[in-house]
């Protein structure tokens, strides 16, 4: 698929955006990190307090190892299919972390109802299976190395329209 110089330039307008919106998320983490330590690393630990950690975590590490892969050019193809895998699995843990803790604030927030607990549960394990199925049933083999810039994913015009 050849790419045209517009596409070019939207590529590192795209990278150059999320370069920015990291650089808040590792700001704000520098920021608040003397609350955190306070009220959270001194504290003993609650699984609230344990899913918040992983979240936070698992989202910075995350966000960082993708910022220093989109900014590395991809040896070959096998390589920008892995990093775009990864990029898909972090996403799905991360949105498995946060509905968990949703949940357990809902579940808190009805007195602890069973009844809510299990149409809960019940849901979730709904979502879980669409998200597997949408996340890794449709996965797309439309990668496309960028010479001088990296891995990206690329669409028809049919199924950019589409998604």
């Amino acid at each position: 698929m050849d790419i045209t110089n517009s596409e070019v330039q939207q590529v590192l307008f795209n990278m150059y955006a999320i370069l920015a919106g990291n650089s808040i998320l590792i700001y704000d983490h520098m920021v608040t990190l003397p609350e955190e330590i306070n009220f959270i690393w001194r504290r003993p630990k609650t699984l609230s307090a344990m899913l918040f950690l992983l979240n936070r975590y698992t989202a910075l590490l995350a966000n960082i190892s993708s910022l220093i892969v989109d900014f590395q050019p991809m040896i070959s193809d096998e390589s920008c299919w892995n990093y775009s895998l990864y990029r898909e699995l972090a996403l799905f843990l991360q949105g498995i972390i946060i509905c968990i803790t949703m949940a357990m604030r809902t579940y808190a927030l009805y007195c602890c109802s069973k009844r809510l607990l299990t149409w809960m549960v019940i849901v979730m394990v709904s979502l879980v299976g669409v998200c597997c199925a949408n996340t890794f049933g449709q996965y797309s083999d439309d990668l496309v190395i960028v010479p001088g810039i990296g891995c990206d994913e690329t669409f028809s015009k049919t199924v950019a329209i589409r998604e």
